[in-house]
């Protein structure tokens, strides 16, 4: 009598499905949380599988500025997040398991906890951008063995740039000490703080007037603003005033992570051959800061 022996050899069996591929977290600002645009939406992954089964997660491209695939630092993610330390060296995280069912299993997992760790993890000086990220999730059985190819899951967000003006002289005098002549003022200093390139844009408001009604021309005036090594001034000599909005000074992004801090100054002069009556000379000037490089580029 002849026995056949038939040994079988079993594999884990299971489909795995994400919906969508592409998720847009929104936009982040580290300086100003309040300003965050966050996109709300769930990620949906859909497990066929009659075993248990585990889903694992594994980073597979560090975040990148899609510009010039800039990295930000993963180290802070280990600072912040000791639990996505192993997530940071590129091993495999369990992110979720289940029994296994004859009929499929959804889960959808909500934005929100990735939106809120991206806001811890975002520096102020983090040059602004769009922002991509790619894992690989992973279907496998409780003894480790692969269920199936992985799925590439991109991640995408955006850094907004940071500027921001602060005036540093609150008055600012041009004493006319010897009438006739022309008189300058004190330099007037506007610190600037960017993380990105900037424009300094100043609009004047019109003619000068004392409070009794007398009026000194807005074209008796001229404006400067002096050169430095960290801005570029469009007006290194004294110019007339228009009307409108005028830029004044440019300045270039700083080195990544860090942020650009220089105080600009400015300068005014009268001419003072035609000013016939003394007094206090009132008018607004307004100072604008403007990003150069918006993170949409």
């Amino acid at each position: 009598m002849t026995v056949l022996c038939v040994t079988g050899l079993g594999w884990a069996q299971g489909s795995l499905t994400i919906e969508p591929r592409l998720v847009s977290l929104g936009s982040f600002s580290a300086q100003n949380p309040g300003s965050n645009q966050l996109n709300p939406g769930t990620t949906t992954v859909r497990i066929s599988s009659a075993n248990p089964w585990s889903l694992y997660v594994t980073l597979v491209q560090p975040p990148r500025r899609l510009s010039d695939n800039l990295e930000l630092p993963l180290e802070r993610v280990q600072q912040l997040f000791p639990d996505l330390s192993q997530l940071c060296g590129y091993i495999p995280v369990r992110l979720d398991y289940g029994p296994g069912e004859s009929d499929e299993q959804v889960i959808s997992y909500d934005w929100q906890v990735a939106q809120s760790r991206i806001a811890e993890y975002l520096d102020e000086a983090d040059p602004p951008g769009i922002y991509c990220f790619t894992v690989r999730v992973e279907l496998q059985a409780r003894d480790s063995t692969s269920m199936g190819s992985g799925i590439l899951l991109v991640t995408e967000f955006t850094v907004q740039p940071r500027v921001e003006i602060e005036l540093i002289s609150s008055d600012w005098v041009v004493p006319v000490e010897h009438p006739g002549e022309p008189a300058e003022s004190e330099p007037m200093y506007l610190r600037v703080r960017s993380n990105c390139a900037w424009a300094l844009e100043m609009i004047w408001g019109g003619d000068l007037y004392t409070r009794g009604g007398f009026r000194l021309e807005r074209d008796r005036l001229t404006w400067r603003v002096e050169p430095g090594q960290d801005w570029q001034s469009m007006a290194p000599d004294y110019v007339p005033f228009r009307s409108g909005a005028v830029v004044a000074a440019h300045g270039s992004a700083p080195p990544a992570f860090t942020l650009a801090e220089v105080e600009i100054p400015f300068q005014l002069r009268v001419a003072t051959d035609r000013v016939t009556v003394a007094g206090n000379y009132l008018q607004d000037i307004k100072f604008r800061l403007h990003a150069d490089n918006p993170a949409s580029k």
